[in-house]
């Protein structure tokens, strides 16, 4: 059997996962066949992940972070987009506003930043009542989105996937 091929290949089913199938998100989606249990534990672990991201005040780690939550249903094999848009509505939306903090306010502004139209207009109308309450993200959201290019030898300070490749 090539390398190649190797690396594809399973192992037998009575040797049982490995600790990090049960944790991972994409092995769960490969299996298809994990508990209620460990799924909820995968949830918390990602979105715990998430508010770390967004508490972080680093906009490409917060981009990158919803994301990863907001493609969290696509790991799952779900490919319907009402299933997918109510999951982002019910878990990383209306999650914001019972946060009731800057932080909440921030996923919303990368939610408006990152989702479909409809992701958008949830987190503009959950976005308009925390700011009705006087809860407003920090500046640095101004930044989710842009692109600095860096000067050949400068350090970057973008919030953009290039910041990745240096």
């Amino acid at each position: 059997m090539s390398n190649k091929n190797k690396a594809r290949r399973r192992a037998p089913a009575s040797q049982g996962r490995t600790s990090q199938s049960r944790t991972s998100p994409a092995a769960a989606g490969q299996d298809g066949d994990i508990s209620q249990a460990e799924a909820d534990a995968i949830v918390r672990d990602v979105l715990s992940k998430l508010w770390e991201g967004v508490a972080s005040g680093d906009p490409l780690r917060a981009e990158l972070e919803t994301a990863t939550c907001m493609a969290f249903p696509y790991v799952l094999g779900q490919r319907d987009p009402a299933d997918i848009e109510s999951f982002i509505d019910t878990v990383l939306v209306k999650g914001a506003v019972r946060r009731r903090n800057p932080d909440g306010a921030t996923l919303l502004r990368l939610l408006m930043a990152l989702g479909t139209p409809a992701t958008r207009r949830a987190a503009s109308r959950a976005l308009a009542e925390l700011t009705g309450e006087g809860i407003y993200p920090p500046e640095w959201v101004t930044e989710i989105g842009k692109v600095t290019p860096a000067r050949p030898g400068a350090a970057t300070t973008c919030s953009a996937t290039t910041r990745l490749w240096r």
